[in-house]
């Protein structure tokens, strides 16, 4: 399966769990009930509104229809990283890796590599940066 493909398995019918307003993002719990909301989508622009019922879990709907299924994975990354600049800290996992190399004779040699999960604090934060015609990558594809 290609990754445009897993993408719109695992993004397909999910809502949109954050609206944005002033540039800031925010969960329908923050804000008024239907259009009252003053919200946009934080992946295609697009006027929303806060679904607020008894039945379903509280979600965003696009006021217009449409949408795609990038505006579920763009509102949550957008969200994350507006966690990150405020929180001005993170809790790092534990981390175990097991290193096997040979010597120059060909005899394997092991070494367990672990670090016990720690809170780290930053003093400083800033969101990546779009440059003409480049846009900052995710994670590098082999």
């Amino acid at each position: 399966m290609t990754g445009q493909a897993r993408r719109n398995v695992s993004t397909a019918g999910l809502k949109v769990p954050f609206g944005e307003r002033d540039g800031v993002l925010y969960p329908p719990s923050a804000v008024d009930s239907g259009l009252a909301c003053g919200c946009r989508c934080p992946g295609c622009g697009q006027q929303l509104l806060a679904k607020k019922g008894q039945t379903q879990r509280w979600h965003f709907a696009h006021y217009h229809g449409g949408g795609d299924e990038h505006c579920y994975e763009t509102a949550v990354h957008k969200m994350a990283k507006q966690v990150l600049l405020a929180a001005r800290q993170i809790e790092l996992p534990a981390w175990k890796r097991i290193a096997v190399l040979p010597d120059l004779e060909h005899q394997l040699h092991q070494e367990v590599l672990e670090r016990p999960a720690r809170g780290w604090e930053y003093t400083q934060a800033r969101e990546e940066e779009w440059m003409v015609g480049m846009r900052p990558a995710t994670s590098p594809r082999f």
